[in-house]
């Protein structure tokens, strides 16, 4: 499979980059794609570096797709769990900022909630 998200010079990404963004994107790689190890151990599961690699890329396809670029932030409802982790590393590989955001209570955002957070922060979308 084509690895859109290789730190290789011929990828986009690195292109656009500047010389100390290119080698960590390159170690991310390195120790993440295809990658048994590292694991993360969350309190109801285990992921290898390769699944959160793989959601990461899941995560920076669907920014791509809908044309969430570099500088502009995303607001996160989600719980902490692998799929926060995937979202925090896919905004780092596409220089995207990330705000968390507590769902309250009784864990749900109403619609005035969604719209309150994406004006508050200048954020381009809601995760969640």
């Amino acid at each position: 499979m084509n690895d859109d998200l290789s730190p290789h010079p011929s990828a986009p990404d690195v292109g656009r980059s500047d010389e100390g963004t290119a080698s960590w994107r390159a170690l991310l790689y390195e120790r993440f794609a295809n990658q048994p190890t590292p694991v993360v151990l969350f309190s109801d599961s285990v992921r290898s570096a390769a699944s959160l690699w793989t959601g990461t890329r899941a995560w920076t396809s669907t920014f791509r797709a809908v044309g969430v670029a570099r500088g502009d932030r995303v607001v996160s409802a989600l719980p902490a769990g692998d799929a926060l982790l995937q979202l925090t590393f896919a905004c780092l590989w596409e220089s995207v900022g990330l705000v968390l955001a507590s769902t309250g209570v009784n864990g749900q955002l109403t619609a005035v909630d969604v719209d309150l957070l994406l004006e508050r922060h200048d954020a381009r979308c809601l995760v969640g």
